[in-house]
């Protein structure tokens, strides 16, 4: 099971997007809001959180820059920015950033459905990926001491 943070500075579309996923089916038991890279951050900073679904641009500080600071600070979550902005600009930097997915707004229930599956997906594997690492680590550890 899975958190998701929606950070936009527009109230109206995170309730949105809260209310038409079915959170459930897709692994999501935890959502988290924010209206400015301020309140993301102290989330992140008193949650886990699997999932990021950011705006680009916000007031004060965009969502690039919150990527940014997410990656610098040690946090790990897969990234996706949702704009109405196709600039190409923050396209690019999207991409330095290893950003998931670059959504553009108005964005349609069933791309944002696909997108989080993709993201599940790639959560499950790095999850069982973990997992036969620590394994290995557990053993190696006990061969070790033997």
């Amino acid at each position: 099971m899975s958190s998701i943070l929606i950070v936009d500075d527009e109230y109206y579309l995170v309730q949105g997007v809260k209310s038409s996923l079915d959170w459930q089916s897709l692994g999501i038991t935890q959502i988290y809001e924010a209206y400015s890279a301020e309140q993301a951050r102290k989330i992140y900073e008193q949650y886990p959180v699997d999932i990021l679904l950011a705006d680009v641009e916000m007031p004060k500080e965009s969502g690039i820059t919150l990527i940014q600071w997410i990656k610098e600070n040690g946090y790990h979550s897969v990234n996706l920015l949702l704009t109405g902005h196709a600039d190409f600009n923050y396209a690019q930097s999207a991409i330095g950033l290893q950003v998931y997915r670059y959504i553009l707004k108005p964005a349609d229930i069933n791309e944002l459905t696909a997108a989080l599956q993709e993201v599940q997906q790639k959560l499950a594997k790095e999850k069982k990926s973990e997992k036969s690492s620590l394994q290995i680590k557990q053993l190696a550890f006990w061969r070790d001491l033997y």
